[in-house]
């Protein structure tokens, strides 16, 4: 799973003051992906947990946000594929 993606499923873990859906199989791969270290488990209990949300589809999502990047010769700069942009992410060029 991409960089900060498996932060999108903890929207919808019982408990977080948004989520309006409680599901116990949902929130025990969230808790094994948050407490390994070993990434192939990881990548399994947040693709379980993607699994378990899609089939019990909690929300429906109506509109997704187009990523929109400005450019420039003067800022060193990748997009990331979750659409985040953070200020560390950029640099000066050199």
């Amino acid at each position: 799973m991409a960089d900060g993606q498996h932060l999108l499923l903890t929207l919808f873990k019982p408990g977080n003051q948004y989520a309006y859906w409680n599901d116990t199989g949902f929130d025990e791969q969230l808790v094994i992906g948050a407490t390994t270290t070993d990434v192939a488990t990881r990548e399994a209990a947040y693709k379980k947990a993607t699994e378990i949300m899609c089939d019990e589809a909690p929300v429906l999502f109506l509109y997704a946000q187009p990523a929109k990047n400005g450019v420039s010769a003067k800022v060193n700069y990748t997009p990331r594929g979750n659409d985040w942009m953070r200020a560390y992410d950029m640099a000066p060029a050199n």
